[in-house]
């Protein structure tokens, strides 16, 4: 006998920010309250934003970061399937990435236990899935010949 399972979408919008000091990128990564995961700011949609007003927002509400400059394209998807408490889901995850004007910023305790500027290596080190890993290093091909 097989079962029909029910599979729930779920889609984030968030930013890779980029901060340019003296010819050298860093990147901006939030560590989650809940799970101490590391990785870019990132939130769901509310009401009828657009993706990037989603992800900009988020930015905002997760880091106190404002002034950025989000590119609408290219955009940045990471996606995987995870089970929690008897459910599946498939989440997708789509970014942008956005130049901040500067390097100031405020976590939001409730969501954020940390969040801190990396250089591209190290940033790659400290983000805590293989996948999103991967999705960042496409995405710094662009960055470091686009900012």
């Amino acid at each position: 006998m097989t079962t029909n399972e029910t599979v729930i979408e779920d889609s984030s919008y968030g930013v890779i920010p980029v901060f340019k000091k003296d010819n050298e990128l860093f990147f901006l990564l939030v560590r989650s309250s809940k799970t101490g995961n590391w990785f870019f700011p990132k939130g769901h949609r509310e009401g009828n934003e657009t993706d990037v007003a989603a992800a900009e927002r988020e930015l905002r509400e997760e880091t106190g970061l404002t002034g950025v400059l989000i590119q609408d394209s290219p955009k940045y998807v990471n996606e995987y399937s995870f089970e929690r408490e008897g459910k599946k889901y498939h989440r997708t995850l789509t970014f942008f990435v956005g130049i901040a004007p500067g390097q100031s910023v405020t976590p939001q305790p409730s969501e954020i236990r940390d969040c801190q500027w990396f250089p591209f290596e190290q940033a790659l080190a400290t983000i805590s899935f293989d996948d999103a890993r991967d999705m960042f290093k496409e995405a710094f091909e662009y960055i470091k010949n686009h900012i």
